[in-house]
């Protein structure tokens, strides 16, 4: 049996992300008969949610970006396989929302070792079996092809002389549309005289466009539900919203309406419920349900929360506030900060094994959630991980290479669907 492995550390995934990004303009050069040149890619490694874009002439595609994208694209070819009755499963993952637990447990960032046995291991939810190679095949077409669509769609603002990104409808649709006419076309390169056969090549490679755009909805929404506005005022969500309808007219009504079978529903506003958060000393750090929330010094906030359990991780000079629910509680909560505590690496690591979640925090952080010291590392950082709190794992060397080994992996699992981020300078939507 290979031995495990953890996700690729960072210049190699850079160098990855890179290098599958100028394949993938490649193909759309070939694609589309071009001769001219081509642009220049980059990558970033951020801990926000931001999709690839264009800056003069060259392509950015994010390194968290690229990873979720493979997730969905990974999960969506699970979906259409099992959606062809080719083995049994209750119920498409994808058909439940982006944000159930469940399915934020089933996936990792790491997602280009998800036919080794590490992968099927920890990923047992929406990774095919080794024997099923039609399935594996079916997912790692579907991950391309998302990725595809997504560089197609800056190959086209770079073709159309967009030097910047903005909100302007005509320009987004526009790249749609050259994005939607390489994916069309690659996918009919694949055809053979069996309708079944092209249908379903259609399908795959038009998934990715449609779960992009859906996710980029249904997040956006979900941040502006969050912070008690309405996202049918937001300019974003309805340029989203319109680059969706126009791409349902470039598919089709058949195609479309199978895609969308696939995806999640909107969840609407109603099943969201309204909680004042209040506080007394204004937090250095405040983290609800795995988002980090700017407080500029206010004495509380509004939100409208979606997920059934709640998780409250709060630091400041007073302490820490923490709070852990299977449901949102009624009426007002008021942070309850407790003090810091001392401790030795053993005392964290009793309160670690009795699940002892704020006492492992009250010993192994400080003002501003900085950790007390290495020692103190590992333990914090699985107090943060199993509390929905992912974004402010520390990844700093502490020399103990298992613990470095586990906290790459824990800040890698599920980040990139979690940190849809709150932060509207950073939710960039419009791409």
């Amino acid at each position: 049996m290979p031995a495990k492995q953890g996700p690729a550390d960072e210049p190699a995934l850079n160098r990855y992300i890179i290098d599958r990004t100028k394949l993938m303009v490649d193909i759309v050069w070939n694609t589309e008969h071009l001769t001219g040149p081509k642009p220049s890619i980059d990558t970033q490694m951020l801990n926000t949610r931001i999709s690839p874009y264009i800056s003069g002439t060259t392509i950015t595609y994010p390194v968290l970006y690229a990873n979720l994208m493979d997730q969905i694209g990974v999960t969506l070819g699970h979906d259409i396989y099992a959606g062809g009755d080719k083995f049994p499963v209750v119920k498409p993952v994808l058909q439940h929302p982006y944000a159930e637990p469940y399915l934020l447990q089933s996936m990792d960032p790491a997602i280009m070792f998800f036919q080794n046995n590490w992968y099927q291991t920890y990923q047992n939810l929406i990774a095919c079996r080794p024997d099923v190679t039609g399935c594996q095949n079916m997912q790692g077409m579907v991950r391309y092809a998302t990725s595809l669509f997504l560089v197609a769609h800056e190959c086209g603002h770079y073709l159309h002389g967009d030097t910047q990104e903005g909100l302007d409808e005509t320009r987004e649709k526009n790249a749609d549309a050259f994005a939607w006419d390489v994916v069309h076309k690659v996918a009919a390169a694949y055809h053979t005289n069996d309708p079944d056969v092209n249908k379903t090549f259609d399908e795959m490679f038009g998934a990715g466009a449609f779960a992009f755009l859906n996710f980029e909805i249904q997040t956006n929404q979900l941040r502006i539900r969050s912070l008690g506005g309405n996202p049918s005022q937001d300019d974003a969500v309805v340029i989203l919203e319109h680059r969706f309808d126009a791409l349902q007219g470039l598919a089709g009504d058949e195609l479309s309406d199978t895609i969308s079978d696939l995806l999640p529903e909107d969840p609407v506003s109603t099943s969201y419920r309204s909680v004042t958060l209040q506080w007394t000393t204004v937090p250095d750090v405040l983290m609800v349900n795995g988002t980090l929330l700017s407080v500029h010094g206010e004495a509380g906030k509004s939100l409208l929360l979606g997920s059934r359990t709640l998780h409250i991780i709060a630091w400041s000079s007073d302490g820490v506030a923490f709070l852990a629910s299977s449901r949102v509680p009624d009426g007002p909560i008021t942070l309850q900060y407790q003090s810091y505590l001392n401790g030795s690496p053993e005392d964290i690591e009793q309160a670690l094994k009795n699940r002892d979640w704020s006492t492992v925090l009250r010993m192994g952080t400080r003002d501003g959630a900085a950790k007390s010291g290495a020692w103190a590392a590992h333990s914090v950082n699985r107090a943060l991980e199993r509390n929905q709190a992912i974004a402010l794992i520390d990844t700093t060397p502490s020399g103990d290479a298992n613990v470095d080994r586990a906290a790459a992996y824990e800040a890698s699992r599920c980040k990139a669907l979690s940190a849809w981020g709150l932060d509207q300078s950073l939710a960039s939507s419009s791409r």
